[in-house]
């Protein structure tokens, strides 16, 4: 029983690290393509006014905003980071208060606390797909985006 013990801890080591990497992967493409939108609009004035820059500078900068702007908007990296990077931090601190007692392990034999591990992590990781899957199911709306541009952005 030990060893299933073992592997199943693992197993949840190993989903936390995917998600941090998901959600790293994700905020990464979402800062670059903001980074391209941001710098890119804000040059285009510039490179318009300036007579010695050829026509077909700008044209392709607009593009490259416009494209990068679509993506950004398209595959929702910000909200699919941010579903990643929830899961991640649920399932670090599910992990630490496993490991050290703590929490609600806290005064829990070894088998009360595995099983308390297992229902936990099971219900993080179904949460996960819930809102993986209802992400897929809908796409952005101008009221989704707007609403979620309000909302504050919890620290780490």
């Amino acid at each position: 029983m030990e060893g299933k013990r073992e592997n199943y801890l693992v197993r949840m080591r190993n989903e936390r690290d995917k998600k941090h990497k998901n959600w790293l992967q994700r905020h990464y493409i979402d800062v670059l393509l903001q980074i391209i939108v941001i710098f890119g609009s804000a040059s285009l004035p510039v490179l318009l006014n300036i007579h010695q820059v050829p026509v077909l500078i700008p044209t392709i900068l607009s593009i490259i905003i416009t494209a990068c702007a679509a993506m950004s908007k398209y595959f929702r990296f910000e909200e699919w980071g941010r579903i990643h990077r929830l899961s991640y931090r649920q399932l670090s601190n599910e992990i630490d208060d496993y490991d050290y007692m703590t929490g609600e392990y806290k005064g829990l034999s070894d088998d009360d606390a595995f099983d308390h591990f297992r229902r936990k992590t099971a219900l993080i990781l179904d949460e996960h797909m819930e809102s993986v899957n209802t992400l897929h199911k809908e796409p952005p709306t101008e009221q989704q985006t707007a609403s979620q541009a309000e909302q504050p952005v919890a620290k780490a």
